[in-house]
């Protein structure tokens, strides 16, 4: 790894050195090739450390996504609260699929297949049935509340 770096440096060194004599704007003035060698070292060591720090930060994004996600599927009070809130804005005892997908994603701030998954996981937890009695006439399934 140190001799990669070192042969990409030392590429680097001519290309340096062309731009210290072409730029009257570049403010570092190195005399020698191994002074040049040392600065590109430290441009590349300053460059490795910022890449590493967005991918930690990309790293901790994503768990924390995943976290969320997984507190969201594990907490059923949170859902049953969540719930209790879509039926009373509502203000209908039975409601539409897309009427709870609706309220799912407005108060917790998912997407859809998330809602989906909790609707499911709902419906597991006895927190919500289908209505059965208007499924055939509407083509729709809708769900009432049973806690």
């Amino acid at each position: 790894m140190m001799v990669l770096i070192e042969l990409f440096a030392a590429n680097l060194t001519i290309f340096f050195h062309t731009c210290v004599h072409f730029s009257k704007n570049f403010c570092i003035f190195a005399t020698s090739t191994l002074q040049k060698t040392i600065i590109i070292y430290y441009i590349m060591n300053g460059t490795l450390i910022i890449v590493c720090i967005v991918f930690l930060i990309g790293i901790g994004l994503v768990f924390y996504k995943y976290s969320h996600r997984k507190s969201l599927h594990d907490n059923v009070e949170q859902l049953r609260k969540v719930i209790a809130l879509t039926f009373e804005e509502a203000e209908k005892p039975v409601i539409s699929q897309n009427r709870l997908i609706k309220g799912l994603k407005q108060h917790l701030g998912i997407n859809e297949k998330m809602a989906l998954k909790l609707i499911g996981k709902a419906r597991h937890e006895n927190l919500i049935e289908v209505e059965a009695t208007d499924l055939k006439k509407l083509g729709k399934i809708q769900y009432k509340k049973t806690f």
